[in-house]
């Protein structure tokens, strides 16, 4: 597994990961993957069927939440899981209860251990991700 250091820096109101292989290298770090009880800092646009923007954060605040908790869909949280901050994925979600199907281009900009707090309350505690942030 690539070892880096992730840290995050704003930039024409963007998240932008930075890795810096020298300092994994004396410090020997790996990037946490999107599991159970991790919180998950990302950007997305869901698109329906006829490629037309349903929602867009990806130049907006980030969406903050606890993976595993249930808040989202589980067949996207299954999408998501094994990610690392800085990866960006497209993928098709198709529900029962939609008619059509939706699309979805993500980033992630970070995962970092839930503590227990978070996880009993089945929501992120810390509101890090921005000013006007969706967690």
């Amino acid at each position: 597994m690539e070892k880096w250091i992730l840290k995050l820096y704003l930039s024409r109101g963007k998240h932008q990961p930075i890795r810096d292989k020298n300092l994994c290298a004396k410090f020997e770090c790996t990037a946490m993957q999107v599991k159970k009880d991790t919180v998950v800092t990302m950007r997305y646009v869901m698109k329906d069927d006829h490629g037309e923007v349903m929602e867009d954060t990806m130049n907006n605040s980030p969406v903050q939440y606890l993976h595993g908790s249930g808040i989202i869909l589980p067949s996207l949280e299954s999408l998501l899981e094994g990610l690392t901050a800085g990866e960006q994925k497209s993928f098709t979600v198709t529900e029962k209860q939609w008619n059509n199907p939706f699309h979805f281009e993500v980033v992630i900009d970070e995962v970092r251990k839930a503590t227990d707090e978070e996880i009993k309350m089945q929501r992120p505690m810390k509101n890090d991700c921005g000013q006007d942030c969706c967690c």
